[in-house]
Formats: C-alpha cells, sequence, structure tokens
C-alpha cells in the first residue's frame, strides 16, 4: 500500500509538471483554443415522388417531407456521416443515399438539395458562408435558387418591385433543371415580387403577387413541380426563412373544385362561390371546376328548398372538394353541411394520401387497423374528435380495417375494408347519420 501510494504521488507530480509546461508554451491561447466553433446544416426535399424522408446527420435525424426545408441546424465544426431513408410498406429501411465525411466548417451553411427522384436521387450539398448579422446591409439580402423541375430545362427568374413589367425587366437569373445559383444581393422590402417564366418568354410559370422580402435575411427560393390545376405549366416555390420552410402562394394559378354530395338528400344543387353543380344524387360526385379563390358561400338546395348555407376559404391554386353532409342536429330539417378539404394528387413511391373528417357530431376514436391488430391492443390514429378534417397523410399501402368508435367505450359505430394502393388517394368521410364513406382518387 506504502509502494502504491508513493506511485501515485509521483504520477500527479509528473501530470502537474506537465500541465505548468502547456500553460507557458506561446502556440497554447486557453481563449481561442476551446472556443466552440460552429456551422449550421439545412434539408430540402425536392424530389417529386418523394414519401416523407428520415435524414441522419451525425447523430441528429429530422423528417424531410417534399415539399418543404427543415429547420436550420446548429453544427459543431467536423465532418459527418449521413444518410437518407424511409419506411416502406414492409416496414423495411430503404436507404436513399449516404455517405461520410461531410464537413461542416464554421460560419458556413451546408444545404443539402435533396433533388432527382427518389429512384434516381441526385443529392447536392452547397456550402454557403454566412456573414455576420453586423456585416449585412439592412436594406439588403441574399437570395439564391434551385431548380429540381420536370418541365421547363431552363426557366427565367424575377425579383422585382411589386407591379414591375417583366418585359421591361431583365432577369436576375437564368436557371437550369437540377442546378442551383450562386447568391444575389437584392433590394429589401414589404412590396416586392417574385416571378418564374420559361426562360427566353414571358410565360408565367409562377408569379408571388406582393411578398416581403427582408433585409439582412440569406434565403434559399426553391422550385419544384406542382400537382395543382394545370400543374405542367406551373411550378411550386417554397422558402427557407422559415422553420419548416413554406409554400408561397401562387397568385397565376387557379383553382379548381368538385362537389360530393354524401347526403341523404335528392337530387341537389350546390353552388360555391359563382359556380354551381346540379342535379346530385345522394353519393353522386361532379367533375372539378375552375373557382375562385379566397372566402366563398357554399349554399345547398333539394326538392323542399335550401339546406344549408356556410362559408369557406378556397386556396388558390388547389385541388378542392366540397363534400355535404347530413345535419340531423339542425333546428330546421331537412338540413345539411359543408366540408372543404384539399386533394393531393401527387403520385408517390410506397405510400397512399390519406384523410379523415368527422362530419359528425359526436365526439369518436377512430382506428386504423393492420394485419392482427385490434381496437383493444391498438391505439387510435385519432381520438377524441368532432367537426374536423385532418390534413392529408401519407400512410402505408395494403389491406386496412378502419373503425369508428364511441370516446372512452367498446361500441363499434361503424367500420370499413380496403386495400391502399401506392400513389392513389382516400379521404374517409364519417358522416352525420353515423356511416363511414369513401372518396376515393
Amino acid at each position: 500500500m506504502h509502494v502504491w501510494f508513493l506511485k501515485r504521488g509521483s504520477l500527479l507530480l509528473l501530470i502537474s509538471l506537465w500541465l505548468t509546461g502547456c500553460g507557458s508554451d506561446p502556440g497554447f491561447n486557453e481563449e481561442t483554443d476551446f472556443v466552440r466553433k460552429d456551422g449550421a446544416a439545412q434539408f430540402v426535399n425536392l424530389m417529386p415522388d418523394s414519401p416523407e424522408l428520415t435524414v441522419i446527420h451525425g447523430i441528429n435525424s429530422f423528417l424531410a417531407k417534399f415539399p418543404f426545408t427543415s429547420g436550420i441546424e446548429q453544427r459543431f465544426e467536423d465532418k459527418y456521416d449521413w444518410r437518407i431513408a424511409y419506411l416502406n410498406s414492409d416496414n423495411r429501411e430503404v436507404t436513399v443515399a449516404e455517405a461520410e465525411n461531410q464537413q461542416i466548417s464554421e460560419n458556413v451553411q451546408s444545404t443539402f438539395l435533396l433533388m432527382g427522384s427518389l429512384q434516381q436521387p441526385d443529392i447536392q450539398i452547397v456550402d454557403i458562408p454566412i456573414p455576420l448579422i453586423e456585416d449585412r446591409p439592412i436594406d439588403k439580402a441574399e437570395l439564391w435558387f434551385a431548380s429540381n423541375l420536370s418541365g421547363p430545362a431552363m426557366v427565367d427568374i424575377y425579383v422585382t418591385d411589386f407591379g414591375s413589367s417583366i418585359s421591361e425587366s431583365a432577369p436576375l437569373t437564368s436557371l437550369n433543371s437540377r442546378t442551383y445559383s450562386q447568391t444575389f444581393s437584392v433590394t429589401a422590402g414589404q412590396s416586392r415580387q417574385l416571378r418564374i417564366t420559361t426562360a427566353g418568354t414571358t410565360e408565367l410559370l409562377f408569379d408571388s403577387g406582393e411578398i416581403v422580402v427582408t433585409g439582412q435575411s440569406l434565403e434559399l427560393i426553391a422550385l419544384v413541380d406542382d400537382f395543382g390545376p394545370n400543374g405542367s405549366s406551373h411550378a411550386n416555390v417554397i422558402r427557407s426563412t422559415s422553420v419548416n420552410g413554406s409554400i408561397i402562394n401562387d397568385v397565376s394559378q387557379a383553382s379548381e373544385a368538385r362537389v360530393a354530395n354524401l347526403s341523404s338528400i335528392e337530387p341537389m344543387d350546390v353552388t360555391a362561390a359563382t359556380i354551381t353543380y346540379t342535379d346530385l344524387s345522394a353519393g353522386g360526385r361532379t367533375d372539378y371546376r375552375a373557382i375562385e379563390s379566397g372566402s366563398q358561400a357554399i349554399t345547398s338546395t333539394g326538392p323542399s328548398g335550401a339546406t344549408g348555407d356556410e362559408t369557406a376559404f378556397f386556396s388558390q391554386g388547389q385541388f378542392l372538394t366540397v363534400v355535404i353532409l347530413d345535419d340531423p342536429g339542425a333546428d330546421s330539417q331537412p338540413a345539411t353541411r359543408a366540408a372543404l378539404i384539399a386533394d393531393d394528387r401527387r403520385s408517390l413511391i410506397d405510400r397512399a394520401h390519406f384523410q379523415f373528417v368527422n362530419g359528425n357530431s359526436e365526439v369518436i376514436d377512430f382506428y386504423a387497423l393492420r394485419e392482427d391488430e385490434s381496437t383493444e391492443n391498438t391505439a387510435p390514429i385519432f381520438n377524441d374528435i368532432s367537426d374536423v378534417s385532418t390534413d392529408v397523410l401519407e400512410v402505408a399501402t395494403g389491406p386496412v380495417r378502419f373503425v369508428v368508435m364511441d370516446t372512452g367505450s367498446t361500441e363499434t359505430r361503424d367500420s370499413l375494408e380496403i386495400t391502399l394502393v401506392e400513389g392513389n388517394s382516400y379521404t374517409i368521410v364519417y358522416d352525420g347519420l353515423g356511416n363511414m364513406r369513401l372518396l376515393e382518387g
């Protein structure tokens, strides 16, 4: 024991002498050598056929859904392995792309552009220096652009004062698909306008209308395929300044709406905005028709007169469905109510689009059961819901049994079995009379 203490004391003395030596080394600076050096990373899913992807970057992971950007994530200066993957409908992990030793540098943002398609991915990593905020002019913004359009091979991009004629303006840049631009210093302000045309023409693919370009911002604007009305002659545009990205509204693109009469009343006439859909049978559905966007009235009329009168907001550049349902709780009968839902017509790999509409006043639980699952061993995907339309979800394909139950009980209200097919769209509506109804396509 005595010998051990002597050795330990000697070791401590040696360490003390070594640390003293380090402190006197003119090459060591304690104020800078242990200072953390940070960069940033961001991921942008531009793949038109892509389901929601998981991006693993170092020890961190993110969800990347088309067509959005992830938040800008702070990273230590270092080299990172990365991988992009998703779970297929057989619950097996599919790797889309991967690589090692991606360098994150101090004061540099590495933006991963997930371009190409899911089956032919083209992952491009763009490193852009991040200037200090105090070094950025307050009346300027730094913009750069990327494109993964399946349509025009080249586009012209204009950033102008709102209302300026593009025929009298020069494009800020021209851009080929599957490429990105340098950064451009542009005038910031409240009344700016972004327009995109087929290269060499004034044929509009996109028009933002009046938008704000924030001073001192560094922003990616990315062009992706559009799946709305006349999508082949339009582009969707996303921007990276918000946490999860956002789609800029296209004022040059009209909306189209159809009506599904899921009430028991027939024949039914439905007027939405200035469009009237006539003689709908119970269970009938119309074709899409061009409709004005914005807040619009929806009125329903049956054989005995008016049955419903409501107002809904029709988003621009989308396919929409007006669903008419029985309203048994209304004071005056017969009565209907309307639900307005967005239809996602993008064909994606290994997933189907799905949404649920509770058009019943009862509070319910909604289950989606696969294989040997039951309501006893599986949690509802929506619980305690009433009067709700969900967002469009990406779900695995295959056979599913949908069940509606009273909240907090074991009583089944209704059930429906269907097989979800890759790329198709499905809407389940629980109507006012307590029945599940399927809208497909």
